[in-house]
């Protein structure tokens, strides 16, 4: 589900795990992934300061109180456009004038246990884009993990 070809990406970046729960959706599990955490929104707060010197709209981070219904293609869910959506799988797109982001998750199911799959993708447009994606770049694959983590340990 990338945003162009792969060898025109500038980023691109996947975390796996596996829990052994087949009833939550892809909606349920990125939920759990952005439920409220301190070192996050120090995360979003540090971005939206950044952002601003290229004139990007501040986020905020993930919206409360948390939806409790899944949104339909071309609604929003926080500050992404839900691209796709289905039980075992979410894909969710950001655009501004210095990239473009796109997140999946993606849910592969057996009878006994879920894998599931966090890929990001980022295609810069500009020297700024570039700019905003070296310390992105260093953290995000770690904040992923971290987020798989809380899922593993609130679906045991």
């Amino acid at each position: 589900m990338p945003i162009s070809p792969q060898e025109k990406l500038n980023y691109q970046h996947e975390n796996k795990c596996r829990i052994y729960n087949t009833q939550l959706s892809a909606f349920d599990i990125y939920l759990i992934m952005t439920q409220h955490n301190k070192l996050l929104q120090f995360c979003f707060k540090v971005r939206d300061v950044l952002s601003r010197w290229g004139g990007v709209k501040p986020i905020g981070g993930f919206c409360l109180p948390r939806p409790k219904i899944a949104p339909l293609p071309n609604q929003k869910l926080d500050f992404f456009d839900v691209v796709e959506i289905s039980e075992n799988k979410l894909v969710l797109r950001s655009t501004d004038r210095h990239l473009t982001t796109t997140l999946s998750v993606l849910l592969t199911k057996t009878a006994d246990f879920t894998d599931i799959s966090v890929i990001s993708y980022v295609k810069n447009y500009n020297w700024f884009g570039y700019v905003y994606m070296v310390p992105v770049s260093m953290a995000h694959g770690v904040i992923v993990e971290q987020m798989l983590k809380r899922v593993k340990q609130q679906v045991k």
